[in-house]
């Protein structure tokens, strides 16, 4: 079924939208595939398509003789992409009066989530939420409790003095800041 012309933004989109949940074309490790496709798609995509960029620069990271020890068979770009049953309709499709086959999968993308997903996906939530409350906050002294947060800066982006004052701005909430470690990398 392919992807398209990977030249177009419509065939971007389903690039990006099948590479949401993996890292290479094919498996989960670079293939022949995955130079097929990279070749197909000649340039970085847009900032915007966040899967597809990542997985062209990670692509082009490789040298040309790394790509050519990628394992398979490098076959037509049309082999490629889109081989789950879940397509990505990026037009509005037209109505018919026609039947669908019975064998046809309804499923909707864009529309409500099923209950048991969603509940799921809310104990899920709420499981996270219940772990990270209880690590954050450390106890001091009696009822005093201290909030720790561990953060990776770049110094020469962000220095540390900023974020101390930023976080000082919540003086309803906050009393003081200390930092417990500091190293520069």
């Amino acid at each position: 079924m392919g992807f398209g012309d990977l030249q177009t933004r419509d065939a971007l989109l389903l690039l990006n939208t099948f590479l949401a949940d993996k890292s290479y074309i094919q498996g989960y490790y670079p293939t022949q595939g995955d130079i097929a496709v990279f070749e197909a798609v000649k340039q970085p995509p847009s900032a915007d398509l966040e899967h597809a960029l990542r997985w062209y620069t990670h692509i082009a990271s490789f040298s040309d003789v790394e790509k050519q020890k990628f394992q398979g068979e490098s076959q037509s770009i049309e082999n490629y992409g889109q081989d789950s049953q879940v397509k990505h309709e990026l037009k509005t499709p037209a109505v018919s009066s026609e039947k669908k086959p019975a064998d046809d999968d309804d499923i909707d993308l864009f529309g409500d989530e099923d209950e048991e997903e969603s509940e799921q996906t809310r104990q899920r939530l709420a499981a996270y939420a219940e772990k990270k409350s209880k690590t954050q906050l450390v106890p001091l002294a009696f009822t005093i409790k201290k909030l720790q947060i561990t953060c990776v800066v770049e110094d020469d982006k962000v220095g540390t003095d900023m974020i101390e004052e930023r976080i000082m701005e919540l003086e309803d909430h906050v009393q003081s800041v200390d930092i417990f470690s500091f190293r520069k990398i």
